[in-house]
């Protein structure tokens, strides 16, 4: 296979995690900025059009048609000045398809991760990233909302694209995130656990976000910032609590003060509903809290 010289940025892999958990987040980032690699919309061209033991369903090609191809493909260079393909061979499939059947001008070009060969290490470290890669929230959320236009049932998103139907409806409501911070997350200035977390929470915590960006205080959202937001969220709602909650059991009784107070914000929890996720993320917070008293 030919092979023209990369010359694009080298940018940091995104820091992923499915812990809800900033302190995790945070050092992920770190652990994260020396795994590097090179960028690039490469034309489907270069690749075979089909690989052995793989195949793509009507459905999948008919959707990568629509949308284009979500998730980039990952490469290892040769020492012959090609490529190797680590990840993505069903993609690469599903764009030929694609380009044959729809003539997809998305599919034409699949975007590439490129990483660097360093023999047996350069081979683990792709398959590490394979393996704890992310999805791409994103491009996922921007293909459900043109996919809906189109008239696709959850369904039929499901087979097109691989997610599962939780997956598309977590997706789908990263459309409550704030304008600002949907362009910061899209211009990479906020991770995607951080906005999927964000999106949860209700518009005066979301305009503190963003005012941190607007203000020049930042220049982008940080496992930190989401971190100091969200102890906000937990101080103004255990505040906002009756006062009768978190006083003193009388002596010689068997529970702490904690433990009636977590008994009693669990009852009221059970009778929030799903929808009002903010109000039941900040009364979780508040449990969070209790949990550290005895």
């Amino acid at each position: 296979m030919s092979k023209k010289k990369i010359t694009e940025v080298v940018v940091d892999e995104d820091a992923a995690t499915t812990q809800l958990d900033f302190a995790l987040l945070e050092a992920a980032e770190a652990a994260l900025e020396g795994i590097k690699y090179t960028a690039k919309d490469l034309d489907i061209t270069l690749f075979p059009d089909s690989y052995p033991g793989r195949r793509v369903s009507p459905e999948e090609v008919r959707v990568a048609a629509t949308v284009g191809i979500l998730q980039p493909i990952d490469l290892e260079e040769d020492d012959k000045g090609g490529y190797i393909v680590r990840d993505g061979h069903r993609r690469i499939m599903m764009a030929h398809a694609a380009v044959k059947e729809y003539d997809s001008k998305r599919c034409r070009k699949i975007r590439a991760h490129i990483y660097p060969s360093d023999g047996v290490v350069g081979s683990m470290q792709t398959l590490i990233l394979n393996n704890t890669r992310s999805s791409n929230p994103l491009a996922e959320f921007s293909a459900i909302l043109e996919l809906e236009k189109e008239g696709y049932s959850d369904r039929q998103i499901a087979v097109g694209t691989g997610m599962d139907t939780v997956t598309i409806k977590k997706r789908r409501k990263l459309a409550k995130l704030d304008k600002r911070l949907r362009r910061a997350w899209a211009a990479g200035k906020m991770t995607n656990l951080g906005a999927e977390v964000v999106a949860a929470w209700s518009k005066t915590y979301q305009d503190r976000l963003a005012e941190m960006l607007e203000d020049g205080e930042h220049e982008k959202i940080t496992a930190k910032d989401l971190a100091e937001v969200r102890t906000e969220r937990r101080e103004a709602a255990t505040a906002s609590l009756p006062t009768s909650m978190f006083q003193n059991v009388p002596t010689g009784t068997v529970e702490s003060w904690a433990a009636v107070s977590r008994r009693n914000v669990q009852r009221i929890l059970a009778g929030v509903p799903q929808k009002a996720q903010d109000v039941r993320e900040a009364l979780e917070d508040v449990l969070a809290t209790l949990e550290r008293y005895p």
